[in-house]
């Protein structure tokens, strides 16, 4: 009977502990008293199924009148904290270290590894190493690689680059040999930090250690040069691991190093190492090093990766479509290559994936530059609710700015309204857009409210914002309210830039209004703003309106003739 509890038979892992606590209580019942080990075996089942309540009241039954002669171990202890550490009770398996002592029990170093693993879980990193601290002064213990490791891997998980590089010199102090495990934890770390030089050392480190390197160690410290923008460092290493460690690429490694040179803007150097790596024997670049290849280009530099791919038998993902759609969008509003690449030569059917809120928001805003609003609503809206997706802050903004493209301010606000309407209140960036759309369609006062309402709502309208209200109102005669923003701006310390300003002067031009256009020429200069003609030639028209404005206007030409000989 003792046996069958501390081996543990009576079926699979998550029954074992009833069936522990089920051949204890049998025992019980024939008036037989376990033993430790039989204790501790039922522990430790709890433990192995992530039930920590049964595991408690064990150890504490360990401890009373109904346990075990000997009472609980260390062993029972260690089996309890790891129960904790499995349940994510980081606090509860620090209070039973710290409490073994009561128990005049030392904790030893599986104790200690268990309780700070547990700590490193729950993101409190700092304890797990006031924990090494705690045990490097226990007499009579030591910490093992398995420590270091641990620990390593809850700086990395806590992005603690710098504390996970000091313990490579901690573990040399207490005479402990590193091994892959602990390196690549710390690996992990320098890499998500771009810490490129330091990656680069460990794998010096690992190489003296004496560790056999495999290719994801290789890939991490390719990444890290990645990140860093690194990638002539990331080619002597790649070079270094093929020919002196004998590693051979995975597809995660052409990723990385493709990814290196697409981010220093390596393109040529990229697709050179895309097409050298593809004809190794047994490797296939995969699909990320194409979308690592993709990235920041033109959309002939995608399209001619999306042919490649095809060529290759790479099946493109919703990332590599994305990317080219998205490169059409930078590339000025190529719309019509945005559309072939989603609807005729890489159709989603044809390659089995369904578009997304981005690849359709992308494809939309390319239609919108071009100023082809209707086939961006098209994309943006029909296309989004015929697919029961639900649309986003950006894909509404590029659906704004295409009515605001194609002067639709209608169009513009009915998208706002529909956005509140669904509880999700529109970025600035759409509110935006919807000024200028109402700008350009000469409604002044709409603008106004909507100005008004972006005040009101969590939004905080920027400058782009107010310069926009202000052009309104300078399309719609209305100086006075122009000025009455331009005022405002400094009480929102918001500096006006040069569009802003000419809005203005220009606003005051059309009213006549010559003082107040000289006026707000004289405080540009003041404030050292960036004139330029257009903001002359506006105030010197208002000077002309008025019967007193030609002294005025004789001053401006001769300032202006100053400034063009400067």
């Amino acid at each position: 009977m003792h046996g069958d509890v501390a081996s543990g038979r009576g079926g699979a892992s998550a029954e074992r502990w009833i069936r522990s606590l089920f051949l204890l209580r049998k025992l019980r019942g024939r008036r037989q008293t376990p033993d430790l080990v039989g204790f501790n075996a039922a522990v430790s089942s709890c433990e192995r199924s992530s039930h920590w309540p049964a595991a408690l009241a064990l150890a504490q039954e360990a401890s009373g009148p109904c346990g075990p002669a000997i009472g609980p171990d260390v062993i029972t202890f260690n089996a309890l904290i790891s129960a904790y550490a499995r349940a994510g009770l980081w606090q509860c398996a620090l209070t039973v270290v710290h409490e073994m002592p009561l128990a005049r029990l030392t904790p030893d170093t599986i104790s200690f590894n268990s309780a700070a693993s547990s700590a490193g879980r729950g993101e409190q990193w700092r304890c797990s190493l006031d924990l090494l601290q705690t045990l490097v002064g226990t007499p009579g213990l030591r910490p093992t690689c398995v420590t270091f490791a641990g620990l390593a891997s809850t700086c990395q998980r806590n992005a603690q680059w710098q504390h996970a590089l000091a313990l490579l010199p901690a573990m040399r102090q207490d005479a402990v040999e590193p091994d892959l495990v602990a390196l690549s934890s710390v690996m992990s770390s320098c890499e998500r930090a771009g810490r490129w030089l330091q990656a680069v050392q460990l794998l010096g480190s690992a190489v003296q250690a004496s560790c056999e390197l495999d290719i994801v160690f290789l890939n991490a410290g390719l990444s890290a040069c990645g990140r860093a923008v690194r990638w002539a460092e990331a080619l002597d290493v790649l070079r270094w691991g093929m020919d002196q460690q004998a590693l051979r690429p995975n597809p995660i490694t052409c990723g990385s190093i493709v990814g290196a040179c697409s981010r220093a803007g390596e393109g040529s150097r990229a697709w050179d190492l895309l097409r050298k790596l593809s004809m190794m024997p047994g490797l296939r670049a995969g699909v990320t090093a194409y979308n690592a290849a993709q990235m920041g280009k033109s959309w002939a530099w995608s399209c001619r990766l999306l042919e490649s791919m095809s060529s290759d038998g790479v099946l493109p993902d919703i990332i590599s479509l994305g990317s080219g759609i998205a490169a059409c969008d930078a590339d000025g509003g190529a719309w019509q290559v945005a559309l072939w690449l989603l609807f005729e030569r890489w159709t989603f059917a044809k390659v089995g994936l369904r578009p997304n809120v981005n690849v359709l928001a992308a494809a939309g805003s390319a239609c919108g530059r071009a100023a082809q609003w209707e086939a961006a609503l098209g994309l943006l809206l029909g296309k989004l609710r015929s697919l029961g997706l639900q649309a986003d802050a950006f894909s509404v903004a590029a659906a704004v700015a295409a009515c605001e493209q194609g002067e639709q301010w209608q169009g513009a606000l009915q998208l706002l309204r529909e956005q509140r309407q669904g509880l999700l209140e529109p970025g600035l960036v759409a509110c935006n857009s919807a000024l200028t759309a109402c700008e350009r369609g000469l409604r002044w006062e709409v603008a106004l409210c909507l100005l008004l309402a972006a005040e009101q709502s969590a939004l905080q309208p920027d400058i782009v914002s107010h310069s926009a209200a202000i052009a309104a109102c300078h399309r719609g005669g209305q100086w006075d309210r122009a000025l009455a923003l331009l005022g405002l701006l400094k009480i929102r310390r918001l500096e006006p830039n040069a569009a802003t300003c000419a809005s203005a002067i220009a606003a005051c031009e059309k009213a006549g209004k010559w003082r107040q256009a000289v006026s707000m020429l004289n405080d540009m200069a003041v404030r050292s703003a960036d004139l330029v003609l257009q903001h002359f030639n506006a105030a010197i028209s208002a000077c002309e309106c008025s019967s007193v404005g030609w002294l005025p206007a004789l001053q401006l030409l001769a300032e202006l003739r100053l400034r063009l000989l400067e």
